[in-house]
């Protein structure tokens, strides 16, 4: 009992054993020097008796009468028989007529039976029978319209580069005739009835495009409609390099409507790479790849939507392949109306491919090539909305992109590519929102930081009063000289600091009072800090330098010294609008050692003038902050 196809071991090792047993059983049927590969391996059938066949004489005619047919030269020549041009005298047209070559009962046998099927099968693709008798010699003759055209497998020499395979003009030509093939096919299995021997040799094209299935010479039966019955096959027929797993093993029982539709998947297959897919040396190695039925693999020049339909009629599995010839039909029609949308599609699906190996390494380009493979997708599905690859290649791409922005940081890219998915995956939108949580948080935190850090923030409060420090200041250390010179009142080291106290404690309510606007960032807190440091600090030291003996004029160049100090240091918190500060107070050291009689004039006129022109800088800084 034969192995069923259906109860065959997935595990490969077991596959090949199998199909080692199955060459060593079925290959001693076929000798290398009675078939090649290529040509048809026919059954053998039992002679009949010739009085059973209940024939006309297409020859013979009433005395007197012309005879029916004319022969005329030679136009073909086959395995069984020899094919000439004729000439119905009845009607006047010209014929062909296939004679038996030889005298082997089994030959016209196989004749007889062939013409039966062709002729019972009325379709468009399938050559008309007109008439069917014997010779004088009471061999079969077959009238049948005469095919003006040629054997597939001379247009299909015409074409020997792989590139050209590829071409438009070369698809549409092929797989329109490889179509209306499907479509006799089909046409033949809703009558029950299996061609087996579908190849390109088995094909004529008609000089006006007409197509022909020809050569049943081995067609069997599904159910009894007077042919052979499939179940009934445990020998190899068929063309060996194009024969489906099950014709190879005999399996008469796994033998179906499949089994065709597998040899018009190795026809595509021969259409696309110029050869069958059961190639070998040796007949031994050609049934071995026919049993195994490897996936076939196609090189790049074939188009993706081309190799994935040859692929699935040529699964090992028949279940896997297409249900009927007509699907397969179907498929190739789909293929040719859609195949700009197709085409667009698997340049889509390359750019895309490309994004996903260069994602890491380089975002200009990763970009471009997301660009260039979303608006293939898109142009496709224009084209052809139901594309699915498109649809699909789409989806797959956004969500390879959003992994992209992800991994790079831009969580809000990610959302608006999220918004374009037809279908959100959950855990990838779950990641995006996460995402975009954490980037909002950060950029909330910067947005704050840039808030502290804006020298424009707050700059008019500052400027007023820095404006009325200035004005004050100036006054006070004049109207302190005036008195201390005509002797109304001496201003000494304690008197001064309580002065320095009186601003201190001004700074302290001014800045308290207007903390919203003085206090609005951290610049403007930087700003008061200093001015109360600096008040805070002279009202501890002029007491100090007066405990420590020093005169008036030495506790100002000392007290200068240490502000210069101190606003040096704070030019680069607070900007270099307080630069006056920093350089006013050594230039009022300089004037006081030169001109010590008038040291609070000096410190209050040069403090008066270095605070204006720090509130004149904070207005330029402003002005030029708003051009920016």
């Amino acid at each position: 009992m034969l192995w069923r196809l259906s109860s065959l071991s997935p595990d490969e090792a077991s596959r090949r054993t199998w199909a080692e047993d199955q060459v060593a059983r079925l290959g001693s049927q076929l000798t290398e020097a009675s078939v090649d590969g290529r040509s048809t391996v026919r059954p053998s059938i039992a002679p009949a008796n010739r009085e059973t066949l209940p024939l006309p004489a297409l020859l013979s005619h009433e005395e007197g009468e012309p005879p029916q047919i004319h022969l005329g030269e030679a136009i073909g020549e086959g395995g069984m028989g020899v094919v000439y041009t004729a000439t119905q005298t009845s009607l006047r047209r010209v014929v062909a007529v296939k004679a038996s070559r030889g005298s082997e009962r089994r030959i016209d046998e196989q004749m007889l039976r062939e013409a039966r099927v062709t002729g019972a099968l009325e379709h468009p693709n399938v050559v008309p029978i007109h008439l069917l008798g014997r010779d004088e010699q009471g061999r079969p003759l077959i009238v049948m319209k005469r095919i003006d055209g040629r054997p597939w497998t001379e247009l299909l020499r015409e074409t020997d580069r792989d590139e050209e395979r590829a071409s438009e003009v070369y698809l549409q030509r092929h797989l329109g005739i490889l179509q209306q093939v499907a479509l006799a096919l089909h046409f033949a299995h809703s009558r029950s009835v299996l061609h087996r021997d579908v190849k390109p040799d088995n094909v004529m094209v008609g000089a006006f495009g007409e197509v022909y299935l020809v050569d049943w010479g081995i067609a069997v039966g599904l159910e009894d409609v007077g042919l052979p019955l499939a179940t009934d096959i445990d020998r190899i027929e068929g063309t060996p390099v194009y024969l489906a797993p099950e014709m190879a093993a005999a399996d008469g029982a796994s033998i179906g409507v499949r089994s065709d539709v597998y040899l018009l998947g190795a026809t595509l297959h021969e259409l696309l790479t110029g050869c069958p897919p059961h190639v070998d040396a040796t007949m031994q190695g050609i049934l071995y790849k026919a049993m195994v039925a490897a996936p076939a693999s196609y090189p790049a020049w074939v188009p993706s939507g081309l190799a994935q339909l040859a692929q699935r009629a040529l699964a090992r599995d028949p279940e896997a392949r297409f249900g009927d010839a007509a699907s397969f039909a179907d498929a190739l029609r789909e293929y040719l109306v859609h195949r700009s949308s197709m085409q667009l599609t698997e340049e889509a699906q390359v750019r895309a491919a490309e994004l996903d190996s260069r994602a890491s390494t380089d975002a200009a380009q990763s970009s471009r090539l997301f660009h260039e493979a979303r608006f293939g997708f898109d142009q496709a599905l224009l084209a052809w909305p139901d594309n699915r690859a498109a649809r699909a290649g789409r989806h797959a791409l956004l969500a390879s992109m959003i992994d992209i922005e992800l991994a790079q940081g831009n969580a809000t890219a990610a959302l608006t590519l999220l918004h374009t998915l037809e279908d959100e995956p959950p855990e990838l939108g779950a990641r995006v929102r996460e995402a975009v949580a954490s980037e909002q948080a950060e950029q909330e935190r910067l947005r704050a930081l840039a808030h502290d850090a804006d020298f424009e923030v707050g700059a008019h409060a500052r400027q007023i009063l820095t404006y009325l420090t200035a004005f004050m200041w100036g006054a006070s250390c004049i109207l302190c000289g005036v008195l201390t010179r005509t002797g109304i009142l001496v201003i000494d080291h304690v008197a001064f600091g309580i002065v320095n106290a009186g601003f201190l404690v001004g700074a302290v309510v001014v800045n308290f009072v207007m903390r919203h606007e003085a206090m609005t960032n951290a610049v403007s807190r930087r700003v008061a800090y200093q001015a109360i440091l600096t008040f805070a600090t002279a009202t501890l030291l002029w007491p100090l330098l007066g405990s420590v003996g020093l005169s008036m004029p030495q506790a100002t160049m000392v007290a200068a010294f240490i502000a210069g100090f101190q606003w040096t240091s704070a030019v680069f918190s607070l900007g270099f609008p307080w630069i006056p500060q920093a350089i006013g107070q050594w230039v009022i050291a300089a004037l006081v050692w030169r001109w010590p009689t008038y040291h609070f004039e000096i410190y209050g006129v040069m403090g008066a003038l270095q605070t204006a022109l720090a509130a004149h800088l904070i207005v330029k800084q402003r002005s030029g902050g708003a051009r920016r």
